[in-house]
């Protein structure tokens, strides 16, 4: 929606730089802001994570969230399952609600 992309518009006119998921084999780049948001509730979580994993054969992780918190599950998902912490099938679909796109707006849709 226009919203959104005006959204990831201004905060890139103002904030400037992408992250590059190209060597995580992902043709993909992320805004640089909801990046490092998304980093400090990764380091977070990862913890809580582990231990859910470790403690349940069958561990499923859904992540949601509405606005920015959207755009950052999305992100939290994405980053659990390229660094090898999750694996696929533990993790369900993530649900958003209003989010702005947390990737540059041309890129290819997954």
């Amino acid at each position: 929606n226009i919203s959104s992309l005006n959204s990831f518009l201004m905060g890139f006119v103002i904030f400037g730089k992408l992250i590059d998921f190209s060597a995580q084999g992902l043709d993909v780049l992320v805004h640089r802001c909801i990046y490092e948001a998304a980093k400090g509730i990764y380091e977070q979580i990862l913890p809580e994570v582990r231990s859910h994993l470790k403690s349940c054969k069958r561990a499923t992780f859904r992540f949601t969230g509405h606005s920015l918190g959207g755009s950052l599950s999305l992100l939290i998902n994405l980053m659990l399952l390229i660094r090898g912490e999750v694996p696929a099938s533990s993790l369900l679909p993530v649900i958003t609600f209003g989010a702005p796109t947390p990737v540059k707006p041309d890129q290819p849709k997954y």
